[in-house]
């Protein structure tokens, strides 16, 4: 006996017009230190990591980005001065004058805050980690791994290219989550 599977079909999500803002913000330690902070180049990661996400959202089926909309939704997220790195794996790898590489990670939180009508609705609150690494061993796997590990990737150019490929599925359920929530108001 052979079943057959039925698809319920889709009801035709209405279009909803949303105007989306981008934030970023710095730490205070940040800012104070910026000309020599190493971290300016997560900033800019960071920043072209809400770009996409504000692009995604904007271009997702069922959204019409309008500025002027009552629906509004702001992605923010605020750029770490501090890394995230061990002591011994620093000191063994300036020790062997980067021979052995040396790895940093940075955390950024982001907000995705939904308002409708200048009120304030709901906040989601993500983070991601990304980090780089420098070493002589680095070199030749750089070659081969980075192109498919964003965390290993030695230039902040080398993973923008690759924000698509890391923040996809994530980004896509987050926005299914805001247009839901959005429906819900308009019904």
């Amino acid at each position: 006996m052979e079943v057959k599977w039925l698809d319920k079909p889709a009801a035709a999500p209405s279009e909803i017009e949303l105007a989306v803002e981008v934030a970023q913000t710095v730490t205070d330690e940040f800012s104070e230190h910026e000309e020599r902070s190493l971290n300016r180049e997560a900033r800019t990661y960071n920043r072209a990591v809400l770009d996409y996400m504000k692009r995604e959202l904007e271009s997702t089926p069922g959204v019409k980005a309008n500025p002027a909309s009552r629906f509004k939704v702001i992605i923010a997220s605020t750029v770490p001065e501090s890394t995230l790195t061990s002591i011994p794996v620093g000191c063994l790898s300036i020790g062997t004058l980067y021979a052995f590489p040396g790895f940093a990670t940075y955390d950024y939180p982001v907000e995705i805050t939904l308002y409708s009508a200048g009120q304030k609705i709901k906040s989601y609150k993500y983070s991601y980690t990304a980090g780089f690494s420098i070493g002589w061993l680095m070199m030749p796997l750089n070659l081969v791994v980075t192109p498919f590990n964003d965390n290993l990737s030695a230039t902040v150019e080398g993973r923008m290219e690759e924000i698509g490929d890391v923040f996809l599925f994530k980004v896509a359920r987050a926005n299914r989550w805001i247009i839901r929530d959005f429906q819900e108001i308009q019904e």
